[in-house]
């Protein structure tokens, strides 16, 4: 026993050895796509909207930063943007809003100084008084300017003439306010109760004033031209005919 060799092993072997463990390297887990939320954070932080984006680009940072330490997806640089961006515009937004609110308290608060002064210069403002009556105002015709208006009296609107008919009908049909006559551009007497006016013409006033014009009646008028007017004849179909408003009326006589 004691003269024989110990036993040889090989390298790195024996009884007591044990070979050490393999280890893998470490990986990190893939990352995803950038995260919508934090690319949404920064586009509202950017356009702000009165502090409406600001708000919404704060909540969007904060669910983008969320999802990116959860789902390790890139984009917590533009959630921390976003937030950035939201925080400055809410700012912005509230200083804005407290300035306004301060300068309406200002407004109400101040005296109304000019108010009294104004509504005095409103009761010292005439009221528009109706321009008198002037004859001078009105031109007579002759036969032919008479007949110019005739044949196209909406060309004349708004003009001031003199003329001279007869009432040919003043009725209930017509209404107290209006009536038909035969009109002309010279004032003409009744010859056996007949006169020579030939244009059929409509006369419009006001009850007061044709409160003693009756069928029959011969009549100076002062009259503004309305233009043509259409209306159903008695006999059937129409007829238009030159239209006035009465501003003085005269009778002078009577064919009855």
């Amino acid at each position: 026993m004691y003269g024989q060799q110990p036993p040889s092993y090989p390298p790195h072997s024996g009884p007591y050895h044990h070979e050490a463990p393999s280890y893998q390297p470490y990986a990190p887990p893939p990352r995803r796509g950038v995260n919508g939320p934090a690319v949404a954070s920064l586009v509202l932080g950017l356009l702000w909207i009165y502090g409406l984006g600001s708000l919404l680009a704060v909540v969007f940072g904060h669910i983008g930063l969320s999802a990116s330490r959860r789902t390790h997806a890139a984009g917590t640089g533009l959630a921390i943007a976003g937030l950035i961006l939201g925080y400055a515009g809410l700012a912005v937004a509230v200083v804005l809003l407290g300035l306004g609110l301060l300068a309406g308290l200002v407004a109400s608060t101040e005296p109304p100084a000019s108010s009294g002064s104004t509504a005095a210069q409103v009761e010292q403002t005439p009221e528009p008084t109706k321009s008198a009556f002037r004859a001078a105002d009105y031109r007579p015709l002759t036969t032919r300017g008479f007949d110019k208006l005739v044949k196209d009296p909406d060309a004349y609107a708004d003009r001031q003439y003199v003329i001279y008919g007869e009432v040919r009908q003043f009725d209930a049909a017509t209404g107290n306010d209006r009536f038909l006559a035969n009109t002309g551009p010279v004032k003409l007497q009744a010859s056996s109760g007949y006169t020579d006016f030939e244009q059929n013409t409509e006369l419009r006033g006001t009850k007061s004033r044709l409160a003693d014009v009756v069928e029959g009646d011969l009549f100076q008028a002062y009259v503004t031209v309305i233009g043509s007017f259409s209306y159903e004849t008695q006999m059937g179909g129409s007829t238009t005919v030159p239209a006035f408003t009465i501003d003085r009326i005269k009778v002078y006589g009577s064919v009855k």
